[in-house]
C-alpha cells in the first residue's frame, strides 16, 4: 500500500496530534496520506461525519483513528466505497479496532510491507422507511441496530414480539430466523444474515 486517508474526530486534539504523527510517517516512508474533513451533516434524518467525496480515488486504505462510535460511524460513511479499514483505537472502547495508538507505527510498517489481510464484516440495511439504495438516503448499521415502536424514543422504546430476518443477498426470501423481543429493545449483532451489504477491515494479526 502506498496511498492512505485518515478518517478521525477532529473535535478531539488528542486524535489530531495523532493523525499529524501518522502522517508524517507515512509520507517519510513515500507514501501518500490525507485527513479528510470531518463535520457532521444530516440528510433525510440520516447522520454523516465523513466527507466521503473527498477521498482519493487512489486511496487503498482508511485509517480510523477513535474508538468503537467512530469506527462504526466510519464504516456506515464509506459502505459503498471500495476502501478496507483499518481502526486504530485512542479511545476507552476499541472492541471493534484492530491496533492500540502505541502501535500506530509498527501497524503502518506492516500496511506498507502489504503484510495483512481484510476481512468483511456484515453490515445490516434498514428498508422498511429508508428506500434509498446508498448510505446518505439508507440506515446502515454495523454493530446493532435498534428496533423501537414507531413514535417511541430508542431509549424508552416499544415492544418488538418477533424480529424475522431474511436473506436478500442469495436472492431468497427465505426466513432464516426468528428473535423474540425479551423485552422493549430489539438489537441486531453484525453476524445475523439480513443481506449482502458489507465493510471491508484490514487485520494484522
Amino acid at each position: 500500500m502506498r496511498h492512505f486517508c485518515i478518517i478521525t474526530n477532529s473535535d478531539k486534539g488528542a486524535n489530531a496530534q495523532i493523525a499529524q504523527r501518522a502522517v508524517q510517517y507515512l509520507r517519510a516512508h513515500d507514501a501518500d496520506c490525507v485527513i479528510l474533513p470531518n463535520f457532521l451533516e444530516e440528510t433525510g434524518g440520516i447522520r454523516h461525519f465523513t466527507a466521503v467525496q473527498d477521498i482519493p480515488k487512489d486511496a487503498e486504505c482508511a485509517i480510523v483513528l477513535g474508538g468503537d462510535g467512530t469506527m462504526i460511524q466510519a464504516a456506515i460513511d464509506l459502505v459503498h466505497c471500495d476502501v478496507p479499514i483499518l481502526g486504530v483505537n485512542t479511545g476507552t472502547l476499541g472492541f471493534l479496532t484492530e491496533v492500540e495508538c502505541q502501535n500506530l507505527e509498527e501497524a503502518l510498517e506492516r500496511l506498507l510491507k502489504d503484510d495483512y489481510t481484510t476481512e468483511s464484516r456484515i453490515m445490516l440495511k434498514e428498508t422498511a422507511k429508508f428506500k434509498g439504495e446508498d448510505s446518505r438516503t439508507s440506515c446502515y448499521a454495523l454493530n446493532d441496530m435498534v428496533i423501537a415502536k414507531q413514535g417511541e424514543s430508542i431509549s424508552g422504546g416499544g415492544t418488538c414480539r418477533y424480529l424475522s430476518c431474511r436473506r436478500t443477498d442469495r436472492g431468497d426470501t427465505d426466513r432464516v430466523d426468528r428473535i423474540q423481543s425479551v423485552g422493549r429493545r430489539t438489537g441486531v449483532g453484525t453476524g445475523t444474515a439480513c443481506n449482502g451489504d458489507h465493510t471491508d477491515m484490514c487485520t494484522l494479526s
